[in-house]
């Protein structure tokens, strides 16, 4: 296991749950493989990676916290003109299927909505998602389509 591998996977932990402690949350978060010390001390590692960026605070020798709610980060991604293309012919096709001008990508301004549409329509396409309910995104197009067949 990575630093890397660790901070993911305490990244998902913490998109549920706002303190990990490692005596009560180390088994059922991380896999057992190798030695249990030395993957703790990646995890603690991973930890001290993630109060330097100021994401957790630690409370106590084997207790951490996150400083604000996950959903509050944001971040910057820059992708090139080609990326950036695909992505929007990918969901631009969806959207002109089912006529659905509202959510057209434009490949010069990729926003969040964007990339939450990619990521449902990939969530569909792999089958792993259950209808929600009407949504006003392609993926709510996709499910009323799929319920007239």
């Amino acid at each position: 296991m990575t630093i890397s591998n660790a901070q993911a996977t305490l990244f998902a932990f913490f998109t549920q749950n706002d303190v990990f402690s490692m005596r009560e949350d180390f088994s059922r978060t991380f896999l057992p493989i190798g030695d249990e010390n030395v993957i703790k001390k990646i995890v603690e590692k991973a930890m001290e990676e993630y109060e330097k960026n100021g994401l957790v605070s630690r409370l106590s020798d084997d207790h951490w916290v996150l400083t604000k709610s996950l959903s509050q980060y944001n971040q910057a991604v820059e992708i090139d003109g080609h990326v950036a293309n695909a992505i929007s012919e990918l969901l631009n096709k969806y959207c002109e299927q089912f006529q659905d001008e509202e959510n057209l990508c434009n490949p010069l301004n990729i926003i969040e909505r964007d990339i939450i549409n990619l990521l449902k329509l990939i969530d569909q396409l792999e089958g792993s998602i259950e209808p929600e309910g009407e949504d006003d995104d392609i993926i709510g197009e996709l499910e009323d389509e799929d319920d007239d067949e």
